[in-house]
């Protein structure tokens, strides 16, 4: 394509348009690009997530890319050069897959713990917002440096995830300035993003995508904006509302909304002017230009996607994680671990060995590389010291992925994917297209290999091996239709009949379960059929239905793991800990349970991690008091050591003095001096909490007491239990 377009005027290419080539510029002509128009030599930019990586054009066939500490851990770096340097980081990284914009940063409040995107946000805390904005602004200084414009993000309150097109926030108007608008204002003011992406929901019953006062009123007029408004995926909900209220460009492609049907409608009734129409279009040409003129080499490449893996890169990264984190409490300078005292350490937790690198939705991406905290401790750990792990117990809302359990029927790793069009009467055609993936969660929202038809099949095929015989679970989740075979026998119908869930952005189904027996090294075969036919509903429960699924809502997942017994879990995790000198607990969340498209449903987290950690606290208290007895006498002897302890002031009556351990000194020789250990445990310390039914033991001052009998203690000494807990059963 010529490169006439970076000097052409846009207000006369504008005048020279035809009204159908100015209709196809408001809408994006698929999921991550502008329109191009070829007679007039405009060229498409494309764009991409996120804001913790730049993740490419698809979902299906992800380019690996490094993934970043999310929002919130950059800002608790306080560091706003650092977070400068971030954005030049992910403009270099944007260019490379091909992108000159990123849709990044999101700069809401954190209303609430619970948000299934606070993590993308740098701050929960009202009078942090002045840090949000200023973090916000070097985020967004450094990525512009790269010539690659940001993406504000949510314009404005987009703060919860549940219901997040429809809710309506009612903020008063200080409010609204204060404390929402704030780091907004703060960003334009310092930094000038490019661009700005509008929330989904509602303020005061206006949906911001199509409210002037916001779009125009504010952000234009007053704060001076100049570049485009671009909508969140599908945040669209009318023709003319959102393109009076400012909105330029309608996301993804094709259209909804601004069809040439509809616009033109809308032009022929007045609820549209062309002065209107041709502002949106000068505002995203001029866009488009500027993008074009500062990275010509990209919107005019060769369009691959390519990674940036340097060892530069990967200590940038680690650099990042590390300024981010936040130490909560050292109590007795426990870290870093003493290799002297620290022989044995169990590591419990279900995160422990999972590859958990971020949140859900949109931040979600392939990474260059994973290490898993049980790695990196694993490579620390120095060859006096003794690694054991436990899973405690498990924490996935569905059931984990199987990339690292897969092979291709050709002994490839991973799964091989064939697409298949539907011929007149439903059958299949011949293969279409074949890829191999290695994740088995499959989204086929930004991708489709040419020559399919409007519905169609995919058939995914694996060898599933184990390294130890166990009975397996295995879950289907699914937006579309699908079914899971196993050696050859249907395991899992997820196709006739579904059950509505929160897969997909709340478009797919529940995930549907079955247990299988595997044995060691014993490969089993595995297969989905996949279409993307509309789900039943109710009256088409043989699934014969030809309505295609709408592009949001493409996409089948297939997990599986061992099926533990719970109880077990725990007993077998607490037991570790008790054996071990330090316990590491890897715990929180995944990116199922922290997404895009839902809110969590409690401050606990998933599974039962909390009562893992709490029965593993519990077992892990112990104090060793040492004793040493002298034989002074002239013949062999044995004495009967004896520990008391007396309670600190807990509110209720308790005896002066209670025997608590004993330990026996035998066959000492005379002039012989013997050393004699008392253990003690949380039995020692605690008593009966009968208004909370639970045994507790409380912070405060022990007494220790040791001698012959409760009327010889020579010996006294002071233990300060610093954090009291509560236990019941054993």
């Amino acid at each position: 394509m010529s490169h006439a377009f970076l000097d052409v005027s846009i207000p006369e290419l504008v005048r020279g348009l035809r009204v159908e080539e100015k209709i196809s510029l408001l809408g994006a002509p698929n999921w991550w690009n502008t329109t191009a128009i070829d007679r007039h030599g405009i060229p498409a930019i494309r764009m991409s997530d996120g804001p913790n990586g730049v993740r490419g054009s698809s979902h299906f066939v992800s380019t690996p890319a490094q993934c970043l500490p999310c929002a919130t851990s950059l800002a608790s770096s306080f560091d706003p050069e650092l977070i400068q340097q971030v954005g030049a980081f992910l403009g270099e990284e944007a260019k490379a897959k091909s992108s000159v914009i990123l849709l990044a940063p999101t700069c809401n409040i954190q209303r609430t713990p619970l948000g299934g995107r606070s993590f993308e946000s740098f701050s929960e805390d009202p009078h942090l917002s002045v840090n949000q904005g200023i973090l916000a602004a070097a985020y967004i200084n450094g990525l512009q440096s790269e010539g690659v414009s940001a993406t504000i993000k949510h314009f404005v309150a987009n703060d919860q995830e549940h219901e997040r097109t429809a809710a309506d926030s009612v903020i008063s108007p200080r409010a609204l300035r204060e404390i929402y608008l704030y780091p907004f204002m703060l960003a334009q003011r310092d930094s000038k993003p490019g661009a700005y992406m509008t929330s989904y929901g509602r303020i005061q019953g206006v949906h911001c995508s199509e409210n002037q006062q916001l779009l125009t009123g504010i952000l234009r007029n007053e704060w001076n904006f100049r570049g485009i408004i671009i909508s969140d995926w599908y945040g669209i909900y009318g023709v003319d509302q959102s393109i009076n209220a400012g909105l330029d460009l309608e996301m993804p492609g094709p259209p909804r909304w601004r069809t040439p049907q509809l616009v033109l409608q809308c032009l022929s009734c007045q609820k549209l002017l062309s002065s209107t129409i041709d502002e949106r279009v000068r505002n995203i040409l001029t866009f488009v230009q500027k993008q074009a003129r500062r990275n010509p080499e990209v919107v005019y490449g060769d369009g691959i996607e390519r990674t940036r893996d340097t060892p530069e890169g990967r200590q940038f990264c680690r650099k990042l994680a590390a300024d981010g984190m936040v130490l909560l409490k050292n109590r007795n300078d426990l870290l870093p671990l003493s290799p002297s005292k620290v022989r044995r350490v169990a590591v419990i937790g279900p995160n422990a060995k999972e590859r958990i690198i971020s949140g859900g939705g949109s931040a979600a991406l392939k990474a260059t590389y994973v290490v898993t905290p049980w790695e990196g401790l694993s490579s620390a750990a120095s060859d006096e010291l003794s690694l054991e792990y436990e899973v405690g117990c498990y924490a996935h809302k569905y059931l984990p992925t199987m990339e690292n359990s897969l092979v291709t029927p050709a002994g490839e790793p991973g799964w091989l994917c064939t697409f298949y069009s539907h011929k007149e009467d439903g059958s299949l055609s011949e293969p279409i297209e074949s890829f191999i993936l290695l994740d088995t969660r499959v989204k086929l929202n930004d991708f489709l290999p040419q020559g399919l038809t409007s519905t169609w099949t995919i058939k995914l095929e694996g060898k599933l091996t184990t390294e130890k015989s166990c009975p397996f679970e295995l879950g289907l989740t699914v937006a579309g239709r699908a079914k899971l075979w196993v050696n050859g026998n249907l395991a899992i119908d997820n196709w006739t009949k579904q059950t509505p869930g929160d897969f997909f952005y709340g478009q797919g189904t529940v995930e549907e379960k079955t247990t299988i027996d595997v044995t060691a090294n014993v490969a089993v075969d595995v297969l989905v059929e996949y279409t993307n036919t509309a789900p039943p509903d109710g009256a088409d429960e043989k699934g014969e239905g030809r309505l295609s699924q709408p592009a949001l809502m493409r996409g089948v997942r297939l997990g599986g793991c061992e099926k533990i017994d719970p109880e077990k879990s725990i007993e077998a995790a607490v037991a570790l800990a008790a054996r071990c000198d330090v316990v590491v607990f890897v715990a929180g969340l995944s990116p199922e349970w922290e997404s895009e498209g839902f809110d969590r449903p409690t401050l606990q987290m998933p599974g039962r991690q909390d009562e893992v950690i709490r029965k593993v606290a519990e077992k892990h208290f112990g104090l060793k008091i040492s004793v040493g007895v002298k034989n002074v006498g002239r013949v062999i002897g044995s004495e009967a050591i004896q520990l008391y302890i007396s309670y600190p002031n807990i509110g209720l009556t308790t005896p002066k003095l209670q025997l608590k351990g004993f330990a026996k000194a035998k066959d000492i020789e005379p002039g012989e001096t013997r050393t004699v250990v008392i253990q003690l445990n949380k039995y020692a310390v605690s008593f009966w909490d009968a208004g909370r039914n639970v045994w507790h033991a409380a912070q405060g001052l022990f007494g220790l007491h040791v001698g012959t009998s409760s009327v010889d203690l020579p010996l006294e000494a002071i233990y300060e239990l610093k954090v009291p807990f509560s236990w019941v059963g054993l």
